[in-house]
């Protein structure tokens, strides 16, 4: 690197920052006035006469804006200098994590977000209780009298004397058939309807795993699951193995078919 004597203790400063910011300089030219051809890919060049920064060289050549190393304001106060590093450069260290800030206090409470869709109806709950009987209707009206039986015989005709006393009163009649029944009274009204019951919970199916039986058995579905929430696991059969068998004109030796020469015009 060549040392120039016309640069500035800043511009040599801005140069330290960034040999620090790249992983590898190759070269550092100088010289009086702007680049033109001088230089590799990966070199930097520093105008002596304006103090402008150039790089890196590309295969294309000195393409980019120059920098400038250590300008001053126009109150004559030297710029903080801030390098635009285009090409590889190396990553910056991190300090240390400062410790945590004081919590400030508890924002107000936002305003109620709107209302959510409504779920889906839940299935239909249990039957209630049956309801109280209700009362009993009224009395039907009573049926008619039965018919009055027959009056029985006359006694015979006593010999004339004198007047007897009075016979006693003839038996009484057998009781007539009993009447029709009568009309039913109304129904009683409906008891209360019971309370609904609670709503059940939605069941739910999944699939547990699938086996290959063997060939010829049913295909079983199982449930390792409740009734609730079932997980179903499949058992399914296989297909039966074809069996070749030998006919005229086919050998089969060690699973391997052969067919005999057919005579032509023989079929």
């Amino acid at each position: 690197m060549a040392s120039q004597p016309e640069l500035t203790l800043a511009q040599l400063a801005a140069l330290v920052k960034l040999s620090k910011k790249l992983r590898q300089v190759r070269s550092l030219l100088s010289g009086e006035g702007p680049p033109t051809d001088q230089g590799d890919p990966g070199d930097w060049y520093i105008d002596t006469k304006t103090k402008q920064l150039y790089g890196p060289r590309t295969k294309s050549g000195w393409t980019g804006t120059a920098v400038g190393l250590g300008t001053k304001d126009p109150k004559g106060n030297i710029r903080n200098t801030q390098l635009t590093i285009s090409g590889t450069q190396a990553p910056a260290a991190q300090g240390a994590q400062g410790p945590a800030g004081v919590a400030g206090p508890t924002g107000p409470e936002g305003p109620a977000g709107p209302a959510g869709a409504t779920g889906p109806a839940g299935s239909t709950g249990a039957a209630g209780p049956t309801g109280a009987q209700g009362i009993q209707g009224e009395t039907g009206a009573t049926g008619a009298q039965g018919v009055q039986g027959d009056v029985g015989p006359a006694g015979p005709t006593g010999p004339t004397g004198t007047t007897g006393a009075t016979g006693p009163a003839g038996a009484t009649g057998s009781t007539g058939p009993e009447g029709p029944q009568g009309t039913q009274g109304d129904a009683g009204p409906t008891g209360a309807t019971g309370p609904q019951g609670a709503t059940g919970n939605a069941a739910t199916i999944s699939i547990g795993t699938t086996t290959t039986g063997a060939a010829g058995t049913n295909a079983t579905v199982t449930n390792s699951g409740t009734s609730n929430a079932a997980i179903l696991s499949f058992t399914v059969p296989r297909g039966s193995d074809a069996v070749l068998t030998a006919g005229a004109g086919i050998d089969i030796t060690s699973g391997v078919v052969s067919v005999d020469e057919v005579d032509e015009g023989t079929y």
